[in-house]
C-alpha cells in the first residue's frame, strides 16, 4: 500500500457522493417539475427551481472534485484544490439567481 492510497480512496468517495447527489437531484427536480406542472403552485415552481441548483451545484462539484485531485503542475505548484472552493462560491451565485426567478415568477 503506497502513502497515496488513503488520498485516492477520499477522492474516490468524494466522486460517488457527490455522483449519488448529482442522480438524486435528478430524480427530485422531475418529482416536483411535475408536481408544479399539476398544480400550477409558485411554492412548488420555487422547490424545482432550487432542485436545479441543487443538480447544478451536485455537478459542479463532481467535476471540481476531479480537477482538486491533480497533482501540482507548474502552472498550479500548491496543486488543484481550490477548485472546489470556486464551486461553492458559483453555487452561491447560482441561489442569487433561483432567488430573482421565483421573485419574478411570484411578484405577478
Amino acid at each position: 500500500m503506497d502513502h497515496l492510497t488513503p488520498l485516492r480512496e477520499r477522492v474516490r468517495s468524494r466522486k460517488r457522493a457527490a455522483a449519488f447527489s448529482i442522480v438524486l437531484g435528478v430524480v427530485l427536480l422531475g418529482a416536483k417539475t411535475a408536481a408544479w406542472a399539476w398544480t400550477g403552485s409558485a411554492a412548488i415552481l420555487s422547490d424545482a427551481l432550487e432542485s436545479i441548483i441543487n443538480v447544478v451545484a451536485a455537478s459542479l462539484a463532481y467535476y471540481t472534485i476531479v480537477q482538486g485531485s491533480k497533482p501540482p503542475d507548474e502552472e498550479h505548484p500548491y496543486g488543484h484544490g481550490k477548485a472546489e472552493d470556486f464551486s461553492a462560491g458559483v453555487e452561491g451565485a447560482l441561489i442569487v439567481l433561483a432567488a430573482a426567478a421565483i421573485l419574478w415568477h411570484a411578484v405577478p
